[in-house]
C-alpha cells in the first residue's frame, strides 16, 4: 500500500493545468510516496476535508485588481491610473505579484517580462473570479 503524504501543490496544479490551462511544471520527483508507510490494521484512512474554492482569494488587493482588468489589456502605467495609486514598487509586491501566482493575472509576453509593449490580462481563472465577484 503506497500513501502520498501530505502537500496536495502537485495534483491541484494538475488540475490547474488542465482546467484553467495554465503551464505549472510537473514532475513525479515533487509527489512524496512511501512504500514502506502502511496504515495499522485497526485504522481507517480518514476523510480529508474540503477545500476552499481555488477561485476565492481573501487578498481584496487581488479583487481590485481583477476588477479594474476585466476583459482589457492594460500596461502598467495604465493600471496605476485606473487605481489611483503612485508607487509602482508597491503595487508590483501588494497587487501584480500575488495575482500573477495566483494564477488570475498572466503577462501578454510571459516569454519576456521586460517587453517595452508588456500588457497584463485576465486567465481563465482570473474571469471565473471576475464572473464570481459579479
Amino acid at each position: 500500500m503506497y500513501i502520498i503524504h501530505g502537500k496536495t501543490q502537485v495534483l491541484e496544479r494538475f488540475f490547474q493545468n488542465l482546467l484553467m490551462d495554465e503551464h505549472h511544471e510537473l514532475k513525479n520527483r515533487h509527489m512524496l510516496v512511501n512504500a514502506h508507510d502502511k496504515l495499522p490494521a485497526n485504522k481507517t484512512p480518514q476523510a480529508t476535508p474540503q477545500v476552499a474554492s481555488k477561485l476565492n482569494t481573501d487578498n481584496p488587493n487581488i479583487l481590485k485588481l481583477v476588477a479594474v482588468l476585466e476583459e482589457k489589456q492594460m500596461t502598467l502605467r495604465e493600471m496605476l491610473g485606473t487605481l489611483h495609486l503612485r508607487d509602482r514598487k508597491n503595487f508590483l509586491e501588494a497587487y501584480l505579484r500575488p495575482a500573477i501566482e495566483a494564477g488570475f493575472v498572466r503577462l501578454l509576453y510571459p516569454e519576456s517580462p521586460r517587453h517595452p509593449r508588456q500588457q497584463y490580462l485576465l486567465t481563465a481563472k482570473g474571469f471565473a473570479l471576475l464572473e464570481e465577484q459579479r
